[in-house]
């Protein structure tokens, strides 16, 4: 959400007294059926 590293750490610092802060990397769990969608030249590409 936040690309500034140091943002967020503060934010999360002002918010939070006894927080712990989780980085998560990779890719989203609720994508995992999506389809990667084909753009028109992906298309023609593969022909």
């Amino acid at each position: 959400m936040l690309h500034d590293a140091d943002l967020a750490e503060a934010i999360l610092d002002r918010l939070l007294e006894r927080g712990t802060h989780y980085v998560l990397r990779g890719r989203s769990y609720r994508t995992r059926n999506h389809r990667e969608e084909l753009t028109p030249d992906d298309i023609s590409d593969a022909a």
